[in-house]
């Protein structure tokens, strides 16, 4: 089951996508794969991680631009991949 919800309006919404989460797990039993297209990715990492850690600078500087199918990160144990398919601010749970 495709899942696909907005969590940019004015800012992140890391409350949306967290229950979002929690309830793809409750009803398939597993971690959902998390797909975004370039800009949002972009946005939610420089949100979400820490812009000092090293590692995360040479990932994001070794994989600029964003390609499709290629894992960028992890989120709550969940998996991020690119999808360019999707507009700005979407996210799709698979």
């Amino acid at each position: 089951m495709i899942n696909k919800f907005y969590i940019i309006k004015q800012g992140i919404n890391l409350k949306k996508i967290n229950e979002k989460m929690k309830t793809y797990e409750q009803v398939h039993g597993e971690k959902p794969y998390i797909f975004m297209e370039t800009f949002t990715m972009e946005t939610f990492f420089d949100f979400v991680l820490p812009k000092t850690a090293e590692d995360f600078q040479r990932l994001i500087t070794a994989k600029k631009p964003f390609e499709p199918v290629q894992s960028y990160a992890m989120y709550h144990g969940a998996r991020i991949y690119c999808n360019n398919d999707l507009n700005y601010g979407e996210v799709e749970l698979r």
